[in-house]
Order: C-alpha cells, then structure tokens, then sequence
C-alpha cells in the first residue's frame, strides 16, 4: 500500500516538474499564457470541484465509524482526525472560502481519488494494527494537541483570507498584511489623496476633511458631521470647492475665505448605496451610481438634469444586458472622458457603456462578459480607453469614440483593484505598475516597455503611480520585502513576505524610459522629512508617495495647470486623416473634377429641358414642327439681311428702295421677335411688353408719328408719318394677328403673300393720305443713313 502511495505521488511530482499542471483554479492558467486553456475532458465551476474534491474522502472517513467499528483508541482518533478534517475542508468550501474559476474535471477527479485512496488506506492500515503490542512510548495526547492547533489555525487563517476580497465580491489579488484583525491603533487612516493644481493634497479621514502643504503640515481643515469613505478621494469640482463622499452621502465642502470656514453641506442623498461618482467641471455636473438603481445627473444647484439606465427599448429593440435583462444593474462608479465628453460606466454582466454627458443615449456598447466581468475602466483623454482586468492581467485599449478595441497586452499580476488603474501621462503612454516589480508602459499604439527592464525578484509595486505636476513623469514607489514568495490560491495570486525592507521612491519619463530622480527609504520612510503633522496619520507608501509627487521631488520640468495637461493630452484625441486611396493622387483629383464638371453641366440640362418643355409652341403640337419652323424664321432672316445689303449697296435710293428696305427691315424685326420669344429655345417672353421695350419707340406724341427700329448691329432708322385715322393701329394689330396665325400654320406660301398684303395694304394708306412729306422725310434719314 505505500509502495502504491508513493508511485501516484511520485507520478504527480514528475508531471508537474514536466509542465503539466493539475488544472483547477490559477494552476488552470500557465505562467507562460495567461488565458484558459480548452480542457480535454471540460471544466466545472471551482466550488463544484472542491466539493467533489473533499466529499468522497469526508464519506469514507464517517463511514468508517459504522463499517469498521472499533473500540481501539488510536483507530478511534484516527477515524476523528480524518473526518473531522475533511468536514472542515467541506464547511470552508460551503459557508467560507470565495470561488470564480473553473476547474478541469480530469484533475479534479485524480485530486479526488487520491485524497479518497488516502483516507481508505489509512483506516485500513490502521485495521490491521489492531491486536498489535501498544508502544512503549505514549504520543497520543501531544498528537491530538498538534492536530487541535493546527486544524484551528488553519481555519483561523482561511476566514483572514476570505475577508481579503470585499464584500462586493470584486475578484483581486491580495497581499496579506499582519494580522487582519488586529485592533485599530489611535492613529488615524487617511482616504485616498487628490492632489491640486496649487500643490496641496486634500484628503479626509473619520469626521474631518484636510488640506495638506506639500511638506506634510496641515493647512486647514474642516470637521464634518459625516464619517468619511476613504476608499473614495475628494473631487474637485470648480469654484474653490470639493465633494466627497461620506457615509453614502455626498458632501460639498467650501475652502475657507479669508479665514472664515463654512461648514459642509449636503449635496446628495439618496437613501442609498453609492457606488461612486465623478464631475466634468466643463458642464457643471456631477455623475453618481446608485446601487440597483441607475446613474443620476445633477446639476451644481442641485437640479436632477436626467437617469440613466443599464437597459433600455427603443421601437422594440433592447440595448444593453443581453444576457439578464431583467437582474442587471450598474455596478461600476462612472468616469468622465473629458476631450470626447462621455461617461463610461459597466455593469454587473461584463458590458461597458459610454454615454454623452449631455444626454442619456448609448454612443456604444462593448461587452467583456466573456473575458471577465470585473474590470476597471480609465479615460485617457486621447482618444482611447482603457479596461484593465486584474484577474486575467490583460490590459484592452478601446476607442473612445466607437469602443473598437484597438489592442491588447497582457503584463504581470496586478494588486488591489486601486492599482490596477493606469496613469496616462501628457505624452499619451500609459503606465501600470506589477506585482512583478516591473512599471508597464503603452504608447498610443500599444507600444510596450517595461521599467526597469530586469526588475528584481523581491520587489514589487502594490501602489498606483502618480502623474508630476508636469505631465510628462510618473511618480513610482517600489517595495522590496523580505523573504518574498509568490503563491497561487484557488482564484487569487497572493504575494506574502516577513517584513518590507525597503522603498524605492523614482520619477520616471514613460516615453523615453529615463529615470530622473530616485531615492531609497528604510525603516518604512521616515527619511521623508515630513511635517509632525503626518505622525497622527498611518504613513504608508500610497500617503508617502503622494507628498513625494506634492512636492515635485527631484523634477526638474515646469508644472503646468490641469487645462494644459489636458489640452495636450487631448491633441492626441484628434483623428488621424487616413490615406485609403493608395494610387496617383492626382488621377483622382482629376477625377472628382471631372465628377463635378459633369454634374453642373447635367443640372444645367435638367433646368434646360424643364423650362424649354413648357413653350407654348410645344404644347400639343410634334417637336419637329416647332423645329421646320425655327428653320424656317433662320432662312427668312438670312434672305432679308441679303436684300437689305444688296439695296444699299445700290448707288441710288430712290424712294421704292426707301419704302423696301423700310419693310424690309420691319419684317426681319418681326422675325427676330419670333426667334426670341416662340420659337426661342428659352422660356416664353411676354410679346406685348417685349414689343414695346425693345423695338418700337413713339418719338413724338402729336398728330405726326415716328418710330424708330435699331437691330443688333446698331443699325438703325426712322420712320415719319402722318395717319389719317385710328384706323391704322388696329390694322397693325391685325397684321400681327395674323402673322402668329400664319405661324401656327407653318406654311410658307400663306407667310409670303401674307407679306405681300401688308406691304399693298401700307402703300395704299400712305397714298390715301398723300402725304408727300413723309415720304421726303424718309428719302432723306436714310439718304443720311448711307452717308453715314
């Protein structure tokens, strides 16, 4: 039976010297690949496997009291010893020890079955003790001492790691620290730092608000009638004020002026859990999560603006919580991208949200789910967010403005959750510290450094490292410990040590890797220097670095205001004009001209076709008719203008020339109006007002007439006459009458003789009135016309 015992323990030993880890819990996760890997046989959930890890060997330890009874002291205590140990391993997986992983369930049935075979085989070795000479020297009771401390420390020690992950069940790892129950000491535990534009770190702790010189002392501070949060740290929000978060209130306090301190007052109370809040100082607004509740916008007169919830319909569609539409709820605090004006917020299914300040509509939804659900989210005010999961050691970079993701890096483990956020400097590089001692910084486009490229192996950073007053380096503290061991326990990496040793203090530029300044402290720093105010308060690293960086040690660049960091932060933020065409650039300039060219002219057409298809002449009437017409008007003119050439040209004008050419030129005025106005290829002009604007002109208004006719060449003449009657206006009226008439027609035998009746019908009028004088009056303009 031992030889049995030794060959299965001995083959486990060899597998994992090989690399082939019992799978279950972090063991599930290789050191060189931190994401699951596809098990052979499927996974469980972990508190399923270490029950079915430590039932079967409870059972058989129990049972054994009813089939194998005995009256043997030692066989009694054994068969006490093992069930009462594996009943306390079952009790810790049921009411105490906390689980998320998985577990394979190939390894959890070997765990199983040695852990089984144990048992059995021990009971039954001990069986066949029985009857055996006891021997001469008694151990029972110093055994059953040792096995009483050690099964109660053991579950000492359990229930002090469980209480390690908060009551919120967020999954981390964790360093323990001495004894977690340990009771408090008088002094006083400051919440986490904000540190100002003007170099003063604000911080609150119990029922007081502070504001710190950078040396330590206190400047002044405000007593409040609220305990304050310390997990939380004040935030600024304009006009020489603060909010801070105090018993699941929110509280506003004024900075004094001129030494009179005003008491804070209640900002926010909503009767219920807050989860966290945020303010964007551009809107005058404050964001905060309620628990089960939503996330309320309010203004600083505290105005609610509107309620944001995880899940809404819209024309009966769902957005957000695909999985539990019913249970899911807000359980993250919200940040504020301030360049794109978003907030981002996740919820208890793994989803991260980014919503406008100014409104309660989704931008967009990315969900994490299969990832993790517990992650941490930090705007970087250049145009990327990132998510951060603790538990996996991944680090996702999103764009902010469609939450793309962009990439993704893995680095070493990370501790509590308030170090799992990165600090991104004004270069846009955004930087984590490790377990592993080592600071990870990305650029924009996922770039990776690690600083120092060789950390040490009994150093780690447990802190979050700090912006300088600059913008540009990063403050960071490294803690060398003691005797230092890395050990993985069901879901959680925990790193636990003697005594830290040292702290390293060092400024650092991410972008270029210099380390500017830095400085070793002992005896957990009281080299600092710091004001005696300081010794009230518990000085840690994380209160320790923050007045390092208040103080700008060893800095040798300008502190700029937050609106500067910011304002360069945010050029990064501006989208990059991306070449996709990746031919001749001017072939497609050209084109695009072209492009353009053709649409002007098509729109011209358009226009052209829609007027020119409303003519009069066209209605109800063959478009090749309107066509023989306009022809026709064309020959027309041409005839007359080479008749009115040919007349001039002739040495003599005697009076019948006169008289020719004077019709001659009416009727090429009247063909002219045709062609401008009917039969034009533009729109309908109005004849009668065309017909008194541009070619008739009454140049004198008593019983003697004239008229003048100007064509395009400025050619020009003057027509004398004295009617006898009114009868002549309206035989005008009906000449032109009847030439539209004769239009309509299209008959050019009708037009001529047409023609030739106006010219009997004038010269019988002018004989009629025998009026001589007009005609020496016409005989002698155009005489001076040919002259001319």
């Amino acid at each position: 039976m031992s030889v049995v015992g030794v060959a299965a323990l001995a083959n486990i030993g060899w597998s994992e010297i090989r690399g082939n880890h019992l799978k279950y819990s972090k063991f599930g996760v290789s050191s060189s690949s931190p994401q699951p890997q596809k098990e052979r046989f499927g996974s469980i959930s972990s508190r399923n496997g270490m029950l079915l890890l430590y039932t079967p060997a409870f059972l058989a330890a129990a049972s054994s009291f009813f089939v194998v009874p005995s009256d043997d002291l030692r066989f009694l205590l054994l068969k006490s010893a093992l069930a009462l140990h594996f009943f306390k391993r079952v009790f810790e997986v049921l009411f105490i020890h906390k689980y998320s992983g998985g577990m394979a369930i190939d390894s959890a049935l070997t765990i199983s079955s040695s852990y089984f075979s144990s048992t059995a085989l021990m009971l039954y070795s001990q069986n066949l003790t029985l009857g055996l000479t006891e021997p001469s020297f008694d151990m029972k009771l110093a055994g059953v001492v040792m096995f009483v401390v050690g099964i109660v420390g053991n579950l000492y020690h359990h229930v002090l790691l469980a209480k390690l992950r908060k009551e919120d069940g967020k999954k981390e790892y964790k360093i323990p620290k001495g004894d977690q129950t340990a009771t408090k000491k008088s002094v006083r535990i400051l919440s986490k730092i904000l540190i100002g534009d003007d170099g003063r770190v604000y911080a609150c702790s119990d029922n007081d608000f502070f504001s710190f010189e950078s040396n330590g002392s206190i400047a002044w501070s405000v007593h409040m009638n609220f305990k304050c949060n310390t997990d939380f740290a004040p935030v600024y929000s304009g006009f020489n004020q603060m909010l801070l978060l105090a018993e699941n209130r929110i509280l506003r306090v004024i900075f004094p002026r001129n030494g009179t301190k005003s008491e804070p007052e209640l900002f926010f109370d909503p009767g219920e859990t807050i989860l966290g809040f945020a303010v964007s100082v551009s809107s005058s607004s404050v964001y905060i999560t309620v628990k089960n509740h939503g996330l309320y916008a309010y203004n600083m007169f505290r105005q609610q603006l509107w309620i944001a919830e995880p899940k809404i319909e819209r024309f009966g569609y769902r957005l957000g919580c695909r999985k539990d539409f019913d249970n899911c709820t807000f359980n993250s605090r919200p940040v504020i991208d301030s360049c794109e004006g978003s907030i981002y917020i996740s919820n208890n299914e793994g989803e991260l949200y980014s919503l406008s300040l100014r409104g309660t509509y989704y931008q967009w939804i990315q969900d994490f789910s299969l990832v993790d659900r517990f992650f941490t989210v930090t705007p970087g005010n250049n145009g990327l967010v990132y998510v951060v999961f603790p538990i996996k050691s991944l680090v996702f970079a999103l764009d902010s403005f469609s939450g793309d993701i962009l990439w993704q890096k893995t680095i070493g483990p990370l501790a509590e959750t308030s170090a799992s956020d990165p600090v991104i400097d004004s270069n846009s590089w955004a930087s984590i510290g490790s377990l592993d001692g080592t600071l990870y910084s990305f650029s924009r486009t996922g770039d990776l450094y690690k600083i120092p490229k060789n950390a040490e192996t009994d150093s780690v950073i447990q802190i979050e490292p700090l912006l300088d007053c600059s913008g540009y380096a990063v403050y960071v503290s490294q803690t060398k410990f003691e005797g230092m061991i890395d050990r993985v326990i069901e879901d959680y990496t925990y790193v636990s040590a003697k005594k830290p040793e040292t702290a390293v203090f060092s400024l650092v530029v991410p972008e270029t890797r210099s380390i500017y300044w830095s400085q070793s402290y002992s005896d957990q720093i009281p080299g600092l220097l710091l004001d005696e105010d300081l010794q009230h308060f518990v000085l840690d690293e994380r209160i320790a670095l923050a007045f390092v960086a208040a103080s700008s040690s060893g800095n040798p660049f300008r502190c700029r205001s937050k609106h500067e960091k910011l304002s360069s932060s945010c050029s990064f933020a501006e989208p990059e004009h991306l070449d996709i065409y990746i031919g001749n650039e001017r072939a497609i300039i050209w084109f695009l001209l072209f492009e353009f060219v053709i649409m002007v002219l098509f729109a011209a057409l358009v226009r052209f076709c829609f007027i020119f298809w409303k003519k009069k002449k066209l209605q109800d009437r063959p478009f090749s008719t309107f066509l023989d017409k306009r022809r026709l008007l064309h020959r027309k003119s041409r005839e007359i203008d080479k008749t009115i050439t040919r007349l001039q040209n002739e040495s003599t004008a005697n009076e019948s020339a006169v008289d020719k050419i004077g019709d001659l030129i009416q009727k090429r005025e009247n063909v002219k109006r045709k062609l401008s106005s009917t039969y034009s290829l533009g729109r309908d002009i109005d004849e009668s007002k065309s017909k008194l604007k541009d070619y008739v002109l009454p140049l004198y208004g008593g019983s003697s007439r004239s008229f003048s006719y100007r064509n395009r060449e400025n050619e020009s003449i003057t027509i004398f006459q004295t009617p006898s009657d009114e009868s002549s206006s309206e035989e005008s009226y009906r000449d032109e009458h009847y030439d539209d008439v004769a239009d309509d027609e299209h008959d050019e035998d009708d037009l001529d003789r047409k023609q030739k009746g106006k010219l009997l019908a004038h010269s019988e009028g002018s004989s009629n009135d025998g009026d001589g004088i007009a005609s020496s009056r016409r005989s002698i303009y155009l005489k001076h016309i040919f002259d001319d």
